[in-house]
C-alpha cells in the first residue's frame, strides 16, 4: 500500500478524554472516530498522577480496531505538554508520571528565580512561566530529593513515551520539547555547546557533572536531573 494513500491512525489524548481516529487518504481525506475513552488524574496519597498504563491499553485497543479496516500506513500520538516519564537504564518506567496540576510545583517558580533571574530564564528558554512547566517539575523533584532522579537514564514527554513503547525508538519531537522550558531555543548553538553554566543547569543543580551526548535536548534535560548515563540514541525529531 502506498504511503500517499491508505489508512492512518491518530491517537488524540486530552486531559479528560482520549480518542482514536482513523483517517483514509484517497481523492479526499475521510476520518472516523473509532474509539473513545475517559482520562483524568489519579490521586495517590497527596499527589496526582496519570494512569499511563491504562492509557497504553486504550491505545492498543484503538490499534486493534484500526487494524480491522486494513493495513495502517502510519500513525501518530498527540497529548498535552510538560508532563513526562522517567526510564531507568533498562528502559523501565519509574512510577506513574505526575499530573501537571500536582501541588509539588507550588512555589517552585519563585524558588528557581531566586537562583537565576526570571529575565535570564526567559531569555534562554523563551516560553511563558507556568509552575507546571517541566523545568519546575524537575526542580520540585530535586528540591524533594526524589530518588527517581538518581535512578533515571531517560526523560520522555508523554507522547514520546507512548511512541517509544510503540516503536522502540526514543525521540523528543521538537514541538513537545519546547513546552518543557528545558529547551534552550533562544541562544546560539555555540553558546549551547560551551555554556556549562546555562540557566537550566544552574537552576536545577548545585553541582557540576560533565555529561556528553550528541543530543542537544537530551543534554539539557540530563543536566536538569543530574543523571550519570544518557542514551545517545535520543534525538530531536522535527517531523
Amino acid at each position: 500500500m502506498s504511503k500517499a494513500t491508505g489508512y492512518y491512525l491518530a491517537i488524540d489524548l486530552g486531559a479528560e478524554s482520549g480518542r482514536a481516529i482513523l483517517g483514509r487518504l484517497g481523492n479526499r481525506l475521510a476520518i472516523e472516530e473509532i474509539h473513545r475513552f475517559a482520562n483524568g488524574p489519579v490521586r495517590l496519597a497527596s499527589h496526582l498522577h496519570w494512569d499511563v498504563l491504562r492509557l497504553w491499553q486504550e491505545i492498543r485497543a484503538g490499534l486493534r480496531l484500526a487494524a480491522q479496516s486494513g493495513e495502517l500506513a502510519g500513525m501518530g500520538v498527540d497529548t498535552w505538554g510538560v508532563d513526562f516519564g522517567l526510564l531507568d537504564e533498562a528502559d523501565r518506567l519509574l512510577g506513574n508520571p505526575h499530573h501537571y496540576r500536582d501541588a509539588r510545583t507550588e512555589g517552585m517558580v519563585d524558588a528557581a528565580c531566586k537562583l537565576i533571574p526570571r529575565e535570564e530564564i526567559y531569555r534562554q528558554t523563551g516560553i511563558q512561566f507556568m509552575q507546571l512547566n517541566t523545568l519546575f517539575q524537575l526542580f520540585a523533584m530535586r528540591h524533594a530529593k526524589d530518588p527517581a532522579l538518581d535512578a533515571a537514564s531517560t526523560l520522555l514527554n508523554i507522547p514520546d513515551l507512548f511512541n517509544f513503547w510503540l516503536t522502540g525508538e526514543k525521540a523528543s519531537e521538537f514541538t513537545i520539547a519546547t513546552t518543557t522550558q528545558c529547551h534552550l531555543c533562544c541562544i546560539t548553538r555555540a553558546a549551547r555547546n560551551t555554556n556549562s553554566g546555562g540557566v537550566v543547569h544552574r537552576v536545577l543543580t548545585a553541582w557540576h557533572r560533565s555529561i556528553e551526548t550528541q543530543v542537544e535536548l537530551c543534554l539539557i534535560i540530563a543536566r536538569c536531573i543530574a543523571i550519570r548515563n544518557v542514551d545517545a540514541s535520543v534525538h530531536i525529531s522535527t517531523g
